[in-house]
């Protein structure tokens, strides 16, 4: 990949410093360009532009979007996912932005907390005829 193209796509996502060339205390003050010889050929390699030199990443950009599910404008998006025991084990998602609590029928965070242990509540009720019927102790 070119080493600019890489660069920017860098720039993309943080802010990015260049490494420093690493140089020994004797070479301290030289500025001008390193001749190497190999092969019978030589070459000069300027210390100041030297492609091989890595990027520092300062800072990562935050991620700004807009929420699928409250419609605002939000930085760096963040879900909490935990698990559950009462009224029965389960999944629970909640946005840290928005404060709110994934509704299980739509998928959406639409839900405040008080609301979503309802709804759970209410499916437990709905299912517990069914169940009853599935685990009554057999006759004997």
């Amino acid at each position: 990949m070119d080493p600019e193209l890489f660069k920017q796509r860098l720039e993309q996502f943080a802010e990015l410093k260049q490494m420093k060339v690493p140089r020994s205390a004797a070479r301290a003050e030289a500025t001008e360009p390193e001749i190497i010889e190999r092969g019978g050929e030589s070459f000069s390699i300027d210390l100041d532009d030297n492609q091989t030199i890595g990027w520092e990443i300062k800072k990562l950009k935050p991620k700004k979007e807009i929420c699928s599910d409250c419609d605002k404008l939000v930085t760096d998006r963040v879900l909490h996912f935990k698990v559950c025991s009462f009224p029965f084990d389960h999944w629970r998602a909640s946005c840290k932005n928005c404060a709110k609590t994934q509704d299980p029928d739509t998928g959406r965070f639409t839900l405040t907390a008080v609301a979503a242990s309802n709804v759970y509540t209410n499916h437990l009720k709905q299912n517990r005829s069914e169940s009853r019927v599935l685990f009554r102790k057999p006759a004997k």
